[in-house]
C-alpha cells in the first residue's frame, strides 16, 4: 500500500511538473503586442515568401482564415476594402490561408478574382503557431518598424470600427 501511495505521489509531482514546464514554454512562444512580429506569414501563388521584413514602412494587417469558416470571409471583403481605400503605399494586407493544402490555396485566389490584398498560405502552420493562432479568424496588425500592435481572434462584430480606430492611430504615429 505504502508503494501504490508513494508511485501516486511521484506521477501527480511529474504531472505537474510537466504542467508548469508546458505553460512556461508556451508563455515563452506566445505573440503579444509590442513583440518584434515574425517575419515569415506565408508563401505567395509563385511559392514565394511574404515576409514583413520587406514591408516595413508600412502597416502589415495579416490576417489567418480557413475556407470553411463563413466568418472569415466576411473578414475577407472588409479586409479588401481596406486594402483598396488604403493603397499599397500605406498598408500591406496579408490574407493567410491556414493549414490548408496547396492547390486548395490556388483555387482560393482565383475565385476572388482581381484583388489588392496578398493571398498567401500557410500549409504546414509554421506562421500560424509563430502568430499564436488558435482560432480563425486571427489578426494581427503590425506597425511600420514591424512590431505587433493588435492582436485580435475569433469573430468580433465591432471588427471594422476597431480596424478602423487601429489603423488610423497607426497612420498618426
Amino acid at each position: 500500500m505504502k508503494v501504490r501511495g508513494q508511485l501516486l505521489k511521484t506521477g501527480l509531482l511529474l504531472s505537474a511538473t510537466l504542467l508548469f514546464f508546458a505553460s512556461a514554454i508556451a508563455e515563452e512562444t506566445a505573440l503579444s503586442v509590442g513583440d518584434t512580429a515574425p517575419d515569415v506569414l506565408g508563401k505567395n501563388r509563385k511559392g514565394d515568401e511574404i515576409k514583413v521584413s520587406d514591408n516595413l514602412g508600412k502597416i502589415v494587417v495579416a490576417n489567418f482564415w480557413d475556407t470553411k469558416c463563413k466568418k472569415c470571409s466576411s473578414q475577407l471583403q472588409l479586409l479588401e476594402n481596406l486594402q483598396q481605400m488604403a493603397g499599397k503605399k500605406l498598408i500591406e494586407v496579408v490574407s493567410i490561408l491556414y493549414k490548408q493544402k496547396r492547390h486548395v490555396f490556388v483555387t482560393a485566389v482565383k475565385s476572388f478574382g482581381d484583388i489588392q490584398m496578398t493571398m498567401a498560405v500557410d500549409a504546414r502552420g509554421h506562421a500560424g503557431k509563430a502568430y499564436g493562432v488558435d482560432k480563425l479568424p486571427h489578426m494581427v496588425i503590425i506597425n511600420k518598424e514591424g512590431k505587433v500592435a493588435y492582436i485580435h481572434a475569433g469573430h468580433d462584430k465591432k471588427i471594422a470600427s476597431k480596424l478602423e480606430n487601429e489603423i488610423n492611430t497607426l497612420l498618426a504615429q
